[in-house]
């Protein structure tokens, strides 16, 4: 098993036991970069060791087992033949940079992330925070902070698993450097839904409480609802063909007044799309009269005839204007 697996594992084991198991706290608690975590639970929800949900995960049976078997160990795996050592937390450190005794290559160090071994909680003034986790263990934040002399510093994850020490740019509301999004937007800008924005900010509990809320997909108040007003409108149909019919009238107006010198943007083909819309309109709302039942479509090809018939009549005034 690979050590960021085991990590994970760790990690959703101890959320797990506080009784929540929300997958944000096992964000709070691995101590690996989220890109990381979310491959490592893809592949352990594959191998069948944790059940994963949208916004929660637990371990099952197997997980427990692994976790159980690796307690107080670390593995690590040669880079060349895949071959497995595992070694107590202690003495790992001093395996980093060991090479394998079958095939001589340098052990897999993926994740292992070398934090200085003075690191203290609450941080010093001037360096980079730290906060405990569930297990304990003093780790980075990874947020931005001001350093001894004044200056923002970056403080985002880099490959080696510490705080970026690049300056942090002018007006970048998350204090990052370039190369850590320092030039991207902020605020509401930054996504679309919010969701996995980082400026969540205070409804970070809130959102989490609602994601777990049972009735969360459970739309039969709001169909009801629906279904309420409908039935407490019957005349919503006659409505909606009377606004249509309003908005024709409007048209042919327009155009009439175009006829006679005044300036307006409704042109015939328009007309003409337009006319052709509010009869599927009609078609769509109403196919039958409310008050006899008798069927609409004989007068809705009147009206259609009608229509072109204008249409034709307005294109034959267009040629001779055209003429003369």
């Amino acid at each position: 098993m690979k050590r960021l697996d085991l990590e994970t594992l760790r990690a959703v084991e101890v959320v797990q036991d506080q009784g929540r198991g929300l997958l944000s706290e096992v964000k709070g608690e691995a101590n690996i970069s989220e890109r990381k975590l979310r491959y490592c639970l893809n592949s352990l929800c594959e191998e069948g060791l944790i059940n994963r949900s949208l916004t929660q995960v637990s371990l099952t049976d197997e997980g427990r087992a692994a976790v159980k078997k690796y307690r107080g160990l670390v593995p690590f795996t040669c880079s060349r033949c895949g071959k497995e050592v595992v070694v107590e937390e202690e003495k790992a450190r001093s395996l980093l940079g060991g090479h394998c005794t079958t095939c001589g290559a340098e052990f897999v160090r993926e994740g292992f992330h070398e934090s200085s071994p003075g690191l203290l909680y609450p941080s010093p003034e001037g360096t980079p925070p730290t906060r405990r986790n569930l297990r304990h263990q003093v780790i980075y934040t990874f947020e931005s902070y001001v350093d001894s002399e004044g200056r923002r510093r970056c403080g985002a994850r880099t490959r080696k698993g510490e705080p970026c020490q690049r300056y942090a740019m002018e007006g970048s509301r998350a204090g990052r450097c370039p190369k850590h999004g320092g030039r991207a937007a902020k605020g509401a800008k930054a996504s679309k839904t919010g969701r996995y924005s980082d400026y969540l900010g205070t409804l970070k509990d809130k959102f989490d409480q609602f994601a777990t809320d049972p009735q969360l997909l459970n739309l039969r108040d709001e169909v009801t609802l629906l279904r309420t007003r409908i039935a407490d409108q019957p005349d919503m149909p006659i409505r909606s063909l009377a606004y249509t019919i309003d908005t024709l009238a409007k048209t042919v107006q327009k155009i009439i007044e175009r006829e006679e010198g005044i300036r307006h943007v409704v042109t015939i083909e328009e007309l003409d799309l337009l006319t052709t819309s509010a009869a599927g309109l009609i078609r769509r709302t109403i196919s039958r009269c409310p008050e006899c039942g008798a069927s609409l479509e004989p007068l809705l090809e009147e009206i259609a005839i009608a229509f072109k018939e204008h249409v034709k009549f307005l294109e034959a005034g267009k040629k001779e204007n055209r003429k003369k």
